[in-house]
């Protein structure tokens, strides 16, 4: 082998380590949160407190969450005599075997195709007056079922509920992801939620691209593994501000000591350096998430308690969250006044 290719093997693998060492020090939220731990038991002098373990929690299973849709009933001379309109072809559509396993997401699409195949026939001028009664009251039917359809295609189906999976991991602060996609995806939803059946319905390669998008997500799972191992290390930690402050070591006398500004830099360069940027971060991913599916829930006009629960419960997670901050913000205050000092 000559010196020039032995060079360019070395330089290889001297860029494959390069690459594994940057992987292996990628750092967990739980990593942030313990070395934080770790930082403040040493400055402040008071025992670690191990964060509550956090088990992977996801939304309510799709059988808790899909809705009965009546089916219509057509006799096959009733049928036959609709072969003169595209609702033929889609009846025909339904009733194959492809069409008895779609999704509940196709469903939705082809209810939607549906009422326009019904409108469409009944101005057609080979429809008997007689099939413009039974299309006007299939029509009726349809659009009394139409939400639960919208329902099963959007909140309930297996693409949407895949965002909010169990999450065995959280993301950490080198690789907080942009929601911008899926924030635009979940926009697309609800406004075909709340425009169709009666608005132009997505072609059907737009409509399949965007369900594979959201397939593809755990973003709302991870979200929330996110906030609570989050919400357990802060919990910690206040509970080591909390002894701290009642203790009084840190500057017993009132005055700053070589302790109160280490506590100081723990403080600046931990904490408003690098835990509180992530957590701003989780805040602002965590508000667009809620505020994108109460939207997208608002659209479908269908109230369902298990999913009401579910989503005031990821609210309250948020919100107290916040609150623990605020607390962890006041009890660095209490802590830095004992030395004559302040937060800001």
């Amino acid at each position: 082998m000559s010196l020039v290719h032995m060079s360019r093997l070395f330089m290889l693998l001297v860029l494959f380590l390069c690459l594994l060492a940057l992987v292996g020090c990628s750092q967990s939220a739980s990593d942030l949160h313990d070395d934080y731990l770790s930082r403040l038991s040493n400055v402040l002098d008071v025992a670690t407190v191990a964060p509550e373990p956090v088990s992977p929690q996801s939304a309510p299973r799709s059988r808790e969450l899909q809705l009965d849709i009546p089916d219509i009933r057509v006799t096959p001379l009733s049928y036959w005599n609709l072969r003169h309109c595209e609702l033929f072809r889609l009846i025909s559509e339904r009733n194959s075997i492809l069409g008895r396993v779609a999704a509940p997401s196709s469903v939705w699409r082809y209810e939607a195709r549906v009422l326009h195949a019904i409108q469409e026939c009944s101005e057609h001028e080979d429809t008997r007056e007689d099939q413009q009664q039974q299309l006007a009251d299939w029509a009726e039917e349809k659009e009394k079922a139409w939400p639960r359809a919208t329902w099963n295609g959007t909140i309930a189906s297996p693409e949407v509920r895949q965002i909010w999976s169990a999450a065995y991991s959280g993301w950490g602060p080198d690789n907080l992801p942009s929601l911008s996609t899926l924030h635009n995806d979940l926009q697309t939803l609800a406004a075909w939620a709340d425009t169709w059946p009666h608005a132009d319905i997505a072609d059907e390669t737009t409509f399949s691209n965007l369900y594979q998008r959201l397939g593809q997500h755990s973003s709302g799972g991870q979200w929330r593994r996110s906030v609570q191992i989050s919400q357990a290390g802060l919990d910690a930690a206040n509970q080591m501000l909390a002894s701290a402050v009642e203790a009084n070591r840190l500057c017993p006398a009132g005055t700053l000591t070589r302790s109160g500004e280490h506590a100081q830099n723990v403080l600046m360069l931990v904490f408003i350096g690098e835990v509180q940027p992530y957590l701003a971060a989780l805040n602002r991913r965590g508000e667009q998430l809620l505020g994108d599916f109460s939207a997208l829930t608002t659209a479908t006009t269908v109230e369902h308690e298990a999913w009401e629960d579910f989503m005031a419960e990821l609210r309250g997670e948020l919100d107290t969250l916040q609150q623990t901050t605020r607390e962890h913000a006041e009890l660095w205050g209490e802590l830095l006044d004992q030395c004559g000092l302040s937060v800001g």
